[in-house]
């Protein structure tokens, strides 16, 4: 990915993240909470995608976006361990609302979901912006530092439960 790709399809990521909340919050008010659960999942999700494209890191799986965060802003102490917990919470809910026919959120389960998804994009939006100022400063993408910066090492491959080196959904 150049750093025009980067830039780009992180406003989209953004632009999608606040649509997704937007979306939430009609889903809300027209009482249907399951859905604004749902929606309310993607507003994060996309914000969490955008944070990692200004490592560079183009996540492929739901559960891959929620690990990388983790690895890259939590364990480094970038972004708050409670916005990863976040994050998985409202993946969790997600799933139940999308995938369990019994689901049944109340008014108040969604409106906390809501919360809990624009408190994440809260979390996301100082590190981002801090990323992209830097990046402009330096002239340079965050992809394109690592490209002048040299090769990246190789690392040896993580262990899994399945057993495929580097799988990100274990």
């Amino acid at each position: 990915m150049t750093g025009d790709n980067i830039r780009a399809n992180l406003a989209e990521e953004i632009a999608r993240g606040e649509e997704c909340l937007r979306a939430a919050e009609h889903l809300f008010a027209g009482g249907f909470f399951n859905d604004a659960v749902s929606r309310a999942y993607y507003a994060a999700f996309h914000w969490a995608r955008a944070l990692l494209l200004t490592k560079g890191i183009d996540p492929k799986s739901h559960r891959g976006v929620m690990q990388l965060i983790s690895l890259h802003f939590v364990k480094d102490g970038v972004l708050p361990a409670e916005a990863a917990a976040a994050l998985s919470q409202l993946g969790a809910f997600r799933e139940l609302s999308d995938y369990n026919s019994s689901a049944d959120f109340s008014a108040a389960n969604a409106r906390a979901e809501i919360s809990r998804a624009q408190a994440f994009m809260d979390a996301c939006r100082p590190v981002i912006e801090r990323r992209k100022t830097d990046a402009e400063r330096d002239g340079a993408s965050p992809a394109d530092r690592k490209t002048q910066e040299g090769p990246v090492p190789p690392q040896p491959p993580q262990e899994t439960r399945c057993g495929w080196p580097d799988c990100v959904t274990c």
